[in-house]
Formats: C-alpha cells, sequence, structure tokens
C-alpha cells in the first residue's frame, strides 16, 4: 500500500507541472535578478564597468508590478455602515 500511495504522489506532481513550473521558473528569474548587483547566487562581485551597465539595464526594464485604478470609481457605492440604504462616492 505505501509504494501505491508514493506512485500516486509522484504522478500528481508530474501532472501538475505544467501549473508549478512557469511559476518556479518565475521565481528563479526575479531571483537570479535580485542578485545580479552583487556577483549572483555564487559569482564575484562585478566590476564597477559591470554595475553601471547593470544599473542602466535596470532603468530600462518595465517594472513588473502594475497599478490599475479601480473601473467605475465615479459610480456611488452603497455604504456598508449604513446597511447599505445610502450612497458615497469613492475618493
Amino acid at each position: 500500500m505505501s509504494l501505491n500511495n508514493e506512485l500516486v504522489k509522484y504522478l500528481l506532481v508530474l501532472a501538475l507541472t505544467p501549473f508549478w513550473l512557469p511559476v518556479a521558473r518565475t521565481l528563479w528569474s526575479e531571483f537570479k535578478d535580485a542578485l545580479k548587483e552583487d556577483g549572483g547566487f555564487s559569482g564575484p562581485s562585478p566590476s564597477r564597468r559591470e554595475r553601471e551597465r547593470l544599473a542602466e539595464e535596470r532603468r530600462q526594464q518595465v517594472d513588473p508590478l502594475i497599478h490599475e485604478p479601480l473601473a467605475g470609481r465615479d459610480r456611488p457605492v452603497p455604504s456598508l455602515r449604513t446597511g447599505g440604504g445610502s450612497f458615497r462616492r469613492l475618493k
């Protein structure tokens, strides 16, 4: 019975690979980018010229954190404090 449980576990991990592998790749890529200015995971510290090049590359990159304003901000929304009977405007 123990062998069957382990086989099921490994098959489940293998079947779910399309979901967790892209996440793992993205995390590894961001980890490497975060350590790039310090020489990477196990490399030597970069020279002054390399640090300047890395800083220029970082300035040209698009910020991966995106802020999108809420849609319909000007619409009145029911106030939760008054039981939903009155309306207030979002600021």
